[in-house]
């Protein structure tokens, strides 16, 4: 098993950011916090979508794998006015691979009052 906590990105004391096992990545959800732990432009679900889609890119790449290997994407948003922007930026990334997706409203006080918008966790199998 490989523990991926890439030094270029932010990654939680209390966990990482993903577990390569075997030929599987399993990210954590990733919130838009820029490497010294704030919020990265609160309230813009486009550029938070963005940011965390970067650092997933780069902790992909660490465990050996790309966009192109994502299986299944998970996304916990809080508004649902914010899907389109949401979607708009990953088709950007995911060009014309469309993995299984799953969309889930949140209700977080504290998201609200800290300006995030959502957090996205990939599962991606890496093809030997």
């Amino acid at each position: 098993m490989q523990i991926i906590n890439p030094a270029s990105i932010f990654n939680s004391p209390r966990y990482a950011s993903a577990i390569r096992a075997g030929s599987t990545i399993y990210t954590a959800g990733r919130v838009p916090i820029d490497l010294d732990g704030s919020v990265y432009a609160p309230n813009d679900p486009a550029a938070q979508t963005e940011h965390i889609l970067q650092c997933l890119k780069v902790i992909l790449a660490e465990g050996g794998a790309s966009f192109k290997d994502v299986v299944l994407i998970h996304t916990y948003y809080l508004f649902q006015e914010d899907m389109g922007a949401i979607f708009e930026v990953m088709q950007k990334h995911f060009e014309d691979h469309r993995p299984p997706h799953t969309g889930m409203r949140q209700d977080s006080t504290s998201w609200k009052e800290r300006g995030i918008r959502l957090e996205i966790e990939l599962v991606a199998v890496v093809e030997d």
